[in-house]
C-alpha cells in the first residue's frame, strides 16, 4: 500500500486501506513473546503455511530452518509493516500519538532482532527455537531481509552483504526481488547484475534460457510441476528500474531519479520506466577509452534540477543529455516536481 501511494499519490486508497494496515500491525504485536519481544508462532496458517511460509514453494527454502518459533523473516517484515503504517499515518495527518506508538514499536522490535537473532560475527540466524536457543541456520533469506529493509547497521553491512552475495541464488522467485534489494543496499550492484543475467544458476536469465516466457513459481518449475506463470517473480523488473537504471520514486505521485547505479558495471544499458507522470527514459553507452555518454528523458510536466557534469537540458525541456569522464561517475539528476 505504501508503494502504491508513492507511485500514485492516491490518498483516497491509502485512507481506505489504513484501518486494515493498523489491524495487521495489531495482529503482529499480539504475537510478540513477552520473554523475548520477538514475533513468535504467528497464528492463522496450517501445514506448509504454519507460522508464515518464509519462502515458496517449500523446495525454494534452500535449507532454511523451519523448526524455529520466532522467525527472523517474520520479525523483519513486522518492523517494515510498523514503519510503513507509521508513514501512512503521517501522510494521512493522523494524530501524532498514533504515529509515535508505531515508530516506537518498530524501534523496539528492531532492537530485539539485533540483540537476539544475530550471532557475534554479525550474521543473522534463521530464528529462535521454542526453548529460546538460536537456530544454527544462517540462510540467505534471513540475512537478505534485514539488509533489504534497512535493519543492518553500517559496520555490519559489509559482513552481512558478503555472506548474502557469496551464496548466489538461494531464494525462490517469490522473494528473490528482496535479494536484489539487499545486494543494492550494501553497494553490490555488480552482484545485482550478476543475479539478473546469470543464465546457468537459478534465476530469471536461466528461465529465459530454458524457454520460459513468464516468471515461474519456482526455479525448477518444469521438473517439479509448479506453475510456469507466476507474477510474483516479475518484481525483477522493478529491481532493474531502481538498481540498474536508477529510477526510483521518492515522493508521492511519481517524482523520481538518482544516478544510474550500474554505470560502473554495465558498458551499455537503456530502459523506459513508467511513472504516474509519464515515462522516464535512461540510457548510456561507453565509448572507446572509457568515456560514458548518458541520456535521460523525463516527462514534460517535470522540471529537472540537475547538478550533473557536462551538458543538461534547460529547465522544463524534458530532456537532459550529458557526458561523464572515464571514472564513470556522475552527479545525480533529480526532479523537484
Amino acid at each position: 500500500m505504501w508503494d502504491h501511494f508513492l507511485e500514485t499519490g492516491d490518498r483516497a486508497t491509502l485512507e481506505a486501506a489504513h484501518p486494515a494496515m493498523v489491524a495487521i500491525c495489531g495482529y503482529l504485536l499480539r504475537h510478540r513473546d513477552p520473554r523475548t519481544g520477538l514475533v513468535t508462532d504467528l497464528s492463522g496458517g496450517s501445514g506448509p503455511y504454519r507460522g508464515g511460509i518464509v519462502d515458496w514453494p517449500p523446495s525454494m527454502r534452500f535449507g532454511h530452518d523451519m523448526g524455529v518459533s520466532a522467525r527472523t523473516t517474520a520479525n523483519v517484515l513486522a518492523v517494515d509493516a510498523l514503519r510503513r503504517t507509521a508513514m501512512a499515518a503521517a501522510a494521512l495527518d493522523r494524530p501524532a500519538g498514533e504515529r509515535e506508538r508505531l515508530v516506537a514499536h518498530a524501534a523496539d522490535l528492531a532492537g530485539e532482532i539485533d540483540a537476539r537473532l544475530r550471532r557475534e560475527d554479525g550474521l543473522y540466524v534463521d530464528g529462535l527455537q521454542a526453548d529460546l536457543r538460536r537456530s544454527d541456520g544462517v540462510s540467505q533469506i534471513a540475512n537478505a531481509y534485514p539488509l533489504a529493509h534497512g535493519l543492518v547497521d553500517g559496520p555490519s553491512r559489509d559482513r552481512v552483504g558478503r555472506h548474502v552475495a557469496g551464496l548466489g541464488m538461494r531464494m525462490g522467485p517469490m522473494t528473490a526481488g528482496r535479494l536484489l534489494d539487499a545486494l543494492a543496499a550494501c553497494g553490490r550492484i555488480d552482484r545485482v547484475v550478476e543475479r539478473i543475467t546469470d543464465r546457468e544458476a537459478p534465476g530469471w536469465a536461466n528461465v529465459l534460457a530454458r524457454g520460459g516466457t513468464c516468471t515461474w513459481e519456482s526455479w525448477d518449475a518444469p521438473e517439479t510441476g509448479t506453475s510456469l506463470s507466476h507474477a510474483w517473480g516479475a518484481d525483477v523488473l522493478v529491481a532493474i528500474q531502481r538498481h540498474v537504471l536508477g529510477v526510483a520514486v521518492t515522493r508521492p505521485g511519481g517524482r523520481a531519479g538518482r544516478d544510474p547505479p550500474a554505470l560502473a558495471v554495465l558498458p551499455a544499458a537503456e530502459g523506459s520506466v513508467p511513472t504516474q507522470r509519464g515515462a522516464v527514459e535512461v540510457g548510456w553507452d561507453m565509448a572507446p577509452g572509457g568515456a560514458v555518454s548518458v541520456r535521460v528523458a523525463i516527462p514534460p510536466t517535470w522540471r529537472p534540477r540537475s547538478t550533473c557534469r557536462g551538458r543538461c537540458g534547460a529547465p522544463g525541456s524534458g530532456r537532459a543529455e550529458f557526458a561523464v569522464a572515464s571514472n564513470r561517475t556522475v552527479d545525480g539528476c533529480e526532479t523537484d516536481r
